[in-house]
């Protein structure tokens, strides 16, 4: 039959076989089979087993010949292995046309095509429940010590038959991926698996590692597959030795996130944390309750209780509610890393946040939900429009809630009309707020409602230094009322700072103001009693701020942050009330003189923000502005806001301040500050395209947009309305053109996510429906997409937690633990004297410190001896204070500067070296510390120290001019005489002196002892009185 007829051959082949010997799992086969154009290619696998299409090419690409010759580069039709797996994949056999119509097109019309196929013949499903056997021994955890069994109860999969395993015993159900210690896992030496898990539904080879004493001495080839909620592994017996057995996981693992849930009833409302995961009885769960992902609940429950509650009345108005669970077995420390939940937005959302209303048309509508029960009223502030009167009219301008109008199936509505004013103003744009505050609601069903009528008054003044060719805030000074607190990084040189945190005020912190620090150390945050934040997020080269007001400052702020009034046309407003067109004369206005910041001075008490702030908490009268008139009380009754995250440091900061610096404490308040006045610089406001360096304007604005896209949460942030996803682009662009420095490339992604997750949370029509009771929560993507820092894109966000890649720690895998911290300088430099300063706590400045217990400090004294120049070991403790900051307490005397000379020998300047270490092993390069006694060193910025010419140095201890002996008032130091001993006093030596002693013996023994009566019964009396 002639090929013109279109006849179609059907072709059986002899499959090629190309054996892959290499990796750990040699054996494996890939079968390939090549058909040329108008035939038909059988692909078929033995009875039982199934293909496995891995590679598929129709076209040419010259390693076959039909009958023409390749061209140039080849061709291939696109979808070649798509087409294929979707005719064969899992298939016993499947037959396959070998012609342009199948593959969409003819790819290179002139040739002669071919397809070439690549397949595996697979065996049954391992993951089917008949398909592998399990593994139920509890004693093959690679937490469990085996040391004292004896030998006959020691595992030994010597007699193990070849197939696929699943681990289903209290021990875990996978094989740990680090090195199990020997004499664990219930057998000598124990087998653990040097590989990572595949994904869902994938086989992967591993290796199987024996540990004999060096963690991988022999091998063993395995198999894993990922069966989506479990693992099943192809185990092969063990090589003849000692006992030795395949190991499972050192802690159990939940099978999923924690699911949150709200309950209500007329009795009771609280929150419901529910968690699946193994029920054996040597297990402990540990369920933490967090409020915007800080800690404030931590309880632990037996492995078969997986529900945890926390009661409603412990959460406060607007944040998120969340909880997160680990587990370890008893007797073990080592826990899993936490499986976090979906955040509960525990407040008021309103939505839509857009409407349009027509003069000539009908109203509209907009409904305000509360997501949980609770007792509160919510008012409604319709701003005038620009004629100085309203544009629209509403017919209510207050809500309550209660506890029967409360989840998004018990909307109240507010009807929204357009004022028919007869003017010809086009079109408005009318604001209308609706104000929740977290003093004016009760979070407690049953409490009491009162409204704050103050306004909130506070301040935030910032620091700069001078980063490249600009300024940048390098500390931050916030004040309400009374509070003052600094964020500092000022004290000390570019880049080798770092922040130091004081509370500066001298009264006790008004109720709800809370300073709290990131896990990482990279954030601090001040939250002030009436709803206002500070963030500072830390970098190298000094601080950026971010500030949250609360709603009722709406068109009530000034200063360099702007108006807050949704109008960036004003936010040049000087502080004379002058609109500027000039950042630098905006900037200038603001200046404030040399020695009247807060990072100066206290505010004077009789400040009218500090009196606002007083009669608010001490003792204020709070009124509920009802219909019936004002219902007031005591304000105490109000539940404190409190919006803090990870470690709260505010009762460290109160107690350093009242009672002076102690070595427990983790926060140091310093006893230097940053002088007041500093000389100003130029900055390069004339900077232009391109940078010095090369980049071009279009090169920044590709750059900060590349980076804001690499989100995890770009996409899904890219689809809400209000969310500007390269809002950040602008400030990134600006930033390189004066820095000439991609460092600031992140802030264009870090500001979009920020945006996006306050958008997000705060837009009801974007939350999920979860339940039959239609219980609402935020977009999933919020847990899924937003995590710390974007794990500093060393890792993968997974439940608002970061898993970090192989090699990196740290909240946000920020830390390289190959490597070990990089030590750049000393806080308040290399030279501390005694006599004026605590010198024992040395902060040790750099980048890549851990929190952790393995931190550590390595200090080293220095001291001359008959063998030359000698170093020991000094105990220290170390102390996290921010990824920037390890502060290092000396734990011995290093200088020896009081004391009897004719005892003993003094030591009056010494230096000692310091390294910083997060794991104990890789050290830090050493810094020199000198630390002398001012009395008789003088010791320069180098650490360089020379005797002072009017002071004496006898034996090691130091005297002043004229200052005597400690035990004997005949010698004094005279450094004109002798600057390394004794002078003796000269009266000490007249023989008259002597004589008057001798005659007046008898009276003076008289004297005497009239005197020591006269002072016993004085000090009786004044215990007499003491004590009364």
């Amino acid at each position: 039959m002639s090929s013109g007829q279109g006849a179609v051959k059907v072709i059986v082949l002899l499959a090629v076989i190309l054996p892959v010997l290499s990796g750990p799992w040699a054996g494996r086969t890939i079968q390939t089979q090549q058909v040329c154009q108008h035939a038909i290619l059988l692909l078929s696998c033995p009875p039982g087993e199934t293909l496995d299409i891995s590679f598929a090419n129709y076209g040419h690409i010259g390693t076959k010949n039909c009958g023409s010759a390749m061209p140039p580069g080849g061709c291939r039709a696109p979808d070649s292995l798509t087409i294929v797996q979707g005719m064969c994949q899992g298939k016993q056999q499947c037959y396959v046309p070998v012609s342009s119509a199948i593959f969409n097109g003819d790819p290179c019309p002139p040739v002669v095509k071919y397809l070439e196929v690549n397949y595996e013949c697979q065996g049954p499903d391992p993951c089917e429940p008949n398909e592998h056997d399990s593994i139920d021994d509890i004693w093959r955890s690679a937490g469990h010590n085996s040391t004292g069994r004896a030998e006959a109860e020691l595992l030994d999969d010597q007699g193990l038959a070849e197939g696929w395993y699943r681990f289903v015993s209290e021990a875990g159900g996978e094989m740990p991926t680090t090195c199990a210690p020997v004499n664990s896992c219930g057998t000598r030496f124990p087998v653990w698996m040097d590989g990572t898990v595949p994904t869902v539904n994938q086989t992967q080879d591993v290796t199987g590692c024996i540990n004999q004493g060096g963690c991988c001495d022999n091998t063993v080839n395995l198999k894993v597959k990922n069966c989506s909620t479990f693992l099943v592994y192809k185990l092969s017996p063990l090589p003849a030795a000692d006992p030795s057995a395949y190991c499972a996981d050192m802690f159990p693992k939940l099978r999923g996130a924690p699911t949150l849930d709200y309950h209500f009833s007329q009795t009771e409302s609280y929150f419901l944390c529910d968690f699946d995961g193994p029920t054996w009885s040597n297990i402990t769960w540990v369920v933490e309750w967090l409020l915007d992902d800080t800690v404030i609940l931590t309880e632990q429950m037996p492995g078969w209780v997986q529900t945890a509650y926390l009661d409603q009345a412990d959460i406060l108005l607007n944040t998120e509610v969340s909880c997160q669970v680990h587990g370890h077995f008893d007797g073990s420390n080592v826990t899993t890393v936490p499986d976090k939940s979906d955040p509960f937005y525990a407040g008021i959302v309103v939505g839509p946040q857009d409407l349009t209303v027509h003069e000539d048309g009908g109203p509209a509508n907009f409904t305000v939900h509360s997501t949980i029960a609770l007792n509160c009223d919510v008012m409604i502030v319709n701003n005038n429009g620009y004629l100085g009167r309203p544009d629209v009219l509403l017919d209510q301008c207050s809500l309550s809630f209660g506890t029967g109008s409360w989840g998004i199936d018990n909307p109240q509505t507010v009807t929204v009309w357009a004022i028919r004013d007869f003017q010809t103003d086009g079109d408005q744009y009318v604001q209308i707020d609706v104000i929740p505050s977290a003093q004016d609601c009760d979070v407690t069903p049953s409490g009491v409602t009162f409204v704050n009528v103050e306004r909130n008054v506070y301040q935030v003044h910032s620091r700069v230094w001078r980063c490249w060719a600009v300024s940048c805030n390098c500390g931050v000074a916030v004040r309400e009322g009374d509070d003052v607190i600094t964020i500092d990084m000022c004290d000390g040189s570019f880049g080798h700072t770092a922040p130091a945190v004081r509370l500066k005020s001298q009264k006790e912190p008004a109720k709800g103001m809370r300073v709290t620090r990131s896990r990482s150390g990279r954030n601090f945050k001040v939250s002030l009693s009436s709803g206002a934040e500070v963030r500072t997020d830390i970098h190298s080269w000094g601080v950026d701020l971010h500030m949250k007001v609360p709603s009722d400052d709406f068109g009530k702020t000034e200063g360099l942050f702007g108006t807050f009034d949704h109008d960036s046309s004003n936010d040049l407003r000087t502080r004379n009330g002058v609109i500027s067109n000039d950042p630098n004369a905006f900037s200038w206005s603001w200046r404030i003189p040399a020695g009247q910041s807060l990072f100066d001075s206290l505010p004077d008490p009789a400040d009218t923000a500090g009196q606002a702030m007083t009669s608010r908490y001490d003792g204020s009268v709070l009124c509920a502005c009802t219909t019936n008139g004002p219902n007031c009380g005591d304000p105490n009754t109000v539940p404190t806001f409190r919006n803090d995250f990870d470690i709260d440091i505010t009762d460290t900061l109160v107690q350093r301040r009242a009672r002076g610096y102690l070595r427990s404490d983790p926060i140091r308040v310093t006893d230097k500050s940053t002088p007041a006045a500093r000389a100003p610089f130029p900055v390069g406001a004339n900077a232009t395209w391109p940078t010095p360096s090369g980049i071009t304007l279009e090169n920044a604005t590709v750059m900060c947009k590349e980076a804001a896209m690499t989100s995890p949460a770009f996409a899904a942030c890219a689809m809400l309305s209000n969310v500007d996803v390269f809002s950040g682009v602008e400030d990134c662009v600006e930033d390189i053109k004066l820095t000439d420095n991609l460092a600031f490339l992140q802030q264009a992604a870090m500001m979009m996510e920020e945006l996006c997750r306050e958008e997000a949370l705060k837009n009801v029509t974007l939350y999920d429906q979860k339940d039959e009771n239609s219980t609402a929560l935020p977009p999933a993507f919020v847990g899924s997409s937003l995590c710390p820092g974007r794990c500093s894109l060393r890792g993968q966000c997974v439940n608002a937690t970061c898993h970090c890649d192989t090699g990196y720690t740290s909240s946000d895998c920020s830390v390289d633990m190959t490597k070990p911290p990089a030590l750049v300088a000393i806080r308040h430099g290399r030279t501390c004297d005694v006599r004026s300063g605590v010198c024992d706590v040395i902060g040790a400045v750099g980048d890549g410190f851990l929190d952790s217990r393995s931190l550590r400090c390595h200090v080293e004294r220095g001291s001359d001896t008959a063998r030359g120049r000698q170093r020991s070991a000094v105990p220290a403790t170390a102390a996290f204070m921010s990824f920037r900051e390890v502060e290092c307490t000396v734990d011995q005397d290093v200088l020896i500067i009081d004391g009897n000379p004719d005892e003993n020998t003094g030591i009056p300047v010494s230096n000692i070296t310091v390294a910083i270490s997060n794991d104990g092993r890789l050290n830090s390069d050493m810094l020199q510390v000198t630390i002398y006694d001012s009395h008789c060193q003088e010791c320069d910025e180098t650490g360089v120290c020379r005797p002072k010419v009017n002071a004496c140095e006898i034996k090691g201890f130091c005297y002043s001019v004229n200052g005597s002996h400690p035990a004997d008032n005949s010698r004094y130091c005279s450094p004109s005489v002798n600057r390394s001993g004794w002078t003796y006093r000269p009266d000490k030596l007249q023989p008259k002196y002597i004589v008057g002693i001798a005659v007046g013996t008898a009276v003076g023994t008289v004297v005497l002892v009239l005197a020591v009566a006269f002072i016993l019964k004085t000090k009786k009396q004044k215990r007499s009185v003491s004590a009364g």
